[in-house]
């Protein structure tokens, strides 16, 4: 397993993150999604590494190691973060690689601070002011209703376990006890509600990503059942048209960890491209 680092953000809350690669590197963050941490990377990082690249990957507040927010964990709050993170390790500019909700999370920041994305590498997500979300988000944003699934997903670790062996087939007991870290408490369990609820897809503004004119890249599992494919078509087409898109055959929604393999094929053709402009 990767080691992680630690640092305070605004004096008091501990934030775990993997940061491999020589410090005089071009940077890439990389950015996790839900129920996930920074090791959701862990089989890209060493490639990215061994391509020339400093990798950093936070845990999200309330994820992995890192201290939850003292306020709530809601997609405002996780954007703050961002730039909370980035100035504390004094990052300027960076490749961005993003997967589920952590697409939905940078890829807004994106927006608002293009100047600072040298390329862009996203993976299974939604990204669009007419995004639907899936079955299992529709009942944690539904009130009461939520509370009740929440409970019973992540009620132990065993029934955790089912549920991401049943996304993830390749996931082992280590990766399987780092996800499940985030619900071992009565807080931890209000993040999904919390994150989940303030999600506005209706915020979103349609083609603010193409001022980012810089080299892209849309990973998607074949067999995703939380984000279909026509999503990915639908980011390339109204936000990164410079983009291409590839499909990780026999791979779901976790398709850095499942599909690592190909993924680090993808990875290498993407910085092919930044090479080459």
């Amino acid at each position: 397993m990767l080691e992680k680092k630690i640092l305070k953000i605004n004096g008091k809350q501990n934030v775990t993150y993997i940061d491999e690669g020589n410090v005089s590197s071009p940077v890439v963050l990389l950015v996790h999604g839900f129920p996930e941490s920074s090791l959701i990377w862990k089989e890209i990082i060493p490639k990215l590494v061994t391509l020339g690249y400093r990798a950093i990957a936070p845990d999200l507040p309330g994820f992995g190691q890192s201290d939850r927010f003292e306020v709530s964990s809601t997609w405002e709050n996780y954007r703050q973060f961002l730039s909370d993170f980035l100035e504390k390790l004094n990052i300027d500019r960076f490749h961005l690689f993003c997967h589920d909700w952590g697409a939905i999370i940078s890829l807004y920041w994106a927006g608002e601070h293009p100047e600072k994305i040298l390329s862009l590498f996203v993976t299974d997500t939604f990204y669009s002011p007419d995004a639907e979300w899936h079955d299992v988000a529709k009942l944690f944003r539904t009130p009461q209703i939520g509370e009740k699934a929440v409970e019973k997903l992540f009620a132990t670790r065993e029934s955790f376990a089912t549920l991401m062996r049943t996304s993830i087939p390749t996931i082992t007991d280590e990766l399987i006890d780092e996800f499940y870290s985030t619900f071992l408490t009565p807080e931890g369990k209000k993040i999904p509600l919390e994150l989940y609820r303030s999600g506005d897809f209706e915020m979103i503004e349609k083609g603010k990503l193409l001022q980012i004119q810089k080299p892209a890249t849309i990973v998607w599992g074949e067999c995703d059942q939380f984000c279909p494919l026509h999503d990915a078509h639908k980011i390339r087409d109204n936000e990164m048209p410079q983009a291409s898109i590839h499909t990780i055959p026999n791979v779901g929604h976790f398709a850095p960890y499942e599909g690592a393999e190909e993924v680090n094929k993808v990875v290498e053709l993407h910085f092919e491209k930044v090479q080459s402009r």
